[in-house]
């Protein structure tokens, strides 16, 4: 709940402390997907590249360090986008990025290896901006837990939403 008094000082609280923190969760949530969907780089230098999502940025950021406004660009690789001459296959064989590493070499359609690295990524625990956790596992940058999948991060973030929303109606 929020601890204004009155509907100005709440709404004030919203706009300078719950809406930043739900963009830093949002901007979490957005480096969490180019990191999972990174690909590794055939060429000597950066090891990773983006893979099916990108960002402005252009770049993985390995680090977990926050990157603000990250979730207002972050888009799905026009590689994979057929509408725009890409080739959704490259999701299952690698190589969604020009400089990325093609798995599925024969074009088997079987071939599930990439598809199955990419479903266990999104249930594997990851770290959401380690520089600002607490000692407690909150991470004080976002309020929510910090070392968990990105299928729960993304649950918690909505679930402290709600929890605001539902405790100023009552």
């Amino acid at each position: 709940t929020t601890t204004g008094q009155g509907s100005l000082q709440s709404l004030l609280q919203v706009r300078d402390e719950i809406a930043p923190n739900f963009q830093k969760q949002l901007d979490e949530i957005a480096r969490g997907l180019v990191s999972l969907f990174k690909e590794q780089n055939t060429a000597a230098s950066p090891t990773y590249v983006p893979g099916l999502f990108t960002w402005s940025g252009g770049t993985v950021d390995t680090g977990g360090t926050a990157v603000a406004g990250m979730a207002s660009t972050i888009s799905v690789s026009s590689r994979v986008i057929t509408a725009q001459g890409g080739d959704p296959m490259r999701l299952r064989d690698g190589g969604i990025n020009a400089t990325g590493v093609v798995l599925n070499t024969t074009g088997v359609s079987g071939y599930t290896d990439e598809l199955d690295r990419l479903y266990t990524a999104l249930g594997s625990d990851m770290d959401f901006d380690p520089a600002t956790g607490t000692t407690v596992g909150f991470d004080a940058t976002t309020g929510i837990d910090s070392n968990v999948s990105i299928m729960e991060f993304a649950t918690n973030s909505l679930g402290w939403l709600e929890q605001y929303r539902s405790n100023a109606t009552t």
